[in-house]
């Protein structure tokens, strides 16, 4: 982000911006919004400010990477300036992998969701297996949808990393590891994480429903693909 814009994300026709339901580019849907900004950053003077209201989208992508690599670490900075509450039948989506295919399905297959700690109202991630996939997965034998909790919290009012290795296969030998700030929360391996007829895409989000108090922001900044781990 340090052009002042999120042109990188556009780079080579291989990502981009998609807000509310609108398509590439897209600045701006129903107060969804994403932008360079001087708010925070992690390093240099730009990170991405990524706001919805209590209900919303908003999608940074790359697919040319994961197009191009089916094993790789997707990881990013984020920086949440105030602790957010999940409210009744709601959800967030911060991070997540998904795959399209040639005769139309676009579906998420994991996610990096966030959930409170009921006495604490604490914020931990979750890894979720999205249930709308009609299926066998993630592992065989196994469909509808699953979630793993996260032991460590997510830090409020400072830049934490979160970083992902993730092995994109049709069939049971894929693989998702996820690191926060260098501790590893999840791993599931010998695992389907895509359409066997699909790709695989990644997207950095602020993507909920039914969240408070409204608006939501976050920042994401220093995001990498890589073909080895980055670490914090």
């Amino acid at each position: 982000m340090e052009g002042g814009n999120l042109s990188e994300w556009y780079l080579n026709g291989g990502g981009g911006e998609y807000n509310g339901n609108c398509s590439n580019p897209c600045s701006s849907t129903n107060g969804s919004t994403s932008e360079a900004s001087q708010e925070q950053a992690r390093s240099g003077n730009w990170s991405a400010k990524l706001t919805i209201p209590g209900t919303g989208a908003v999608r940074l992508y790359r697919w040319k990477e994961p197009h191009e690599n089916r094993e790789a670490y997707y990881s990013a900075w984020y920086f949440v300036p105030q602790r957010y509450t999940v409210n009744l039948y709601g959800w967030a989506n911060w991070f997540q992998f998904k795959s399209a295919t040639t005769d139309g399905k676009h579906d998420p297959f994991f996610i990096l969701d966030w959930r409170n700690a009921q006495a604490t109202g604490q914020m931990y991630f979750l890894l979720t297996w999205w249930p709308g996939l009609k299926i066998e997965g993630p592992q065989p034998g196994q469909s509808g949808g699953r979630t793993w909790p996260s032991p460590v919290e997510i830090p409020v009012g400072r830049w934490f990393h979160v970083e992902v290795r993730y092995v994109c296969a049709g069939d049971f030998t894929g693989a998702i590891q996820v690191w926060q700030d260098d501790v590893e929360i999840f791993k599931l391996e010998n695992i389907r994480t895509r359409y066997d007829n699909g790709d695989c895409q990644w997207s950095i989000n602020n993507y909920a429903e039914n969240i408070s108090p409204s608006p939501v922001s976050i920042y994401i900044d220093d995001a990498v693909i890589s073909e080895t781990r980055v670490g914090p």
